[in-house]
């Protein structure tokens, strides 16, 4: 991930997305962060475990590689929302999130050291960075979460 040197507003940043000369990023504390192309075994993580979750909490309620309102427009691999995504007007804000999981392939350390204390700062519940070869980074108090995804992780490892 690649960022700018200076504090972007979130409304300038949201006017430079709508005229279309931003594309692939995240604000993140004012900094807007240029994504990079994902990996296959990122994607087919963030697939598989984004159906997943809809399994476990309802397809309404998961939304994948999405902005939400925390300290700027970051993009959580997977955000469990707890209200419907369907009667949302705009991104989802930390009071309607449960739940933040970010898969790491390439970007361990700016997930685990740029978006965890994000969410941690503006009070998700729970954030996970978690990667195809099982490593695990947890935030939060949700133990039923955390043993869920050790699971998961155990069944489901990819080859990267």
């Amino acid at each position: 991930m690649t960022a700018t040197d200076y504090c972007w507003t979130e409304s300038e940043y949201l006017q430079l997305v709508s005229d279309g000369r931003l594309v692939n990023t995240q604000l993140i504390d004012g900094k807007i962060y240029q994504n990079s192309t994902p990996s296959r075994a990122h994607s087919l993580t963030v697939e598989k475990l984004r159906r997943a979750m809809e399994e476990r909490f309802g397809w309404e309620y998961v939304q994948s590689e999405q902005p939400i309102q925390a300290n700027g427009f970051p993009e959580p691999d997977i955000a469990i929302l707890k209200v419907s995504k369907l009667g949302l007007t705009d991104h989802p804000t930390p009071d309607e999130i449960a739940c933040v999981i970010e898969v790491a392939v390439s970007s361990w350390q700016f997930d685990t050291e740029v978006k965890i204390p994000v969410y941690e700062e503006v009070g998700i519940e729970a954030a996970f960075v978690v990667s195809p070869n099982g490593r695990m980074h947890l935030a939060g108090e949700d133990e039923a979460l955390r043993q869920f995804l050790v699971s998961w992780l155990a069944e489901n490892k990819p080859t990267e």
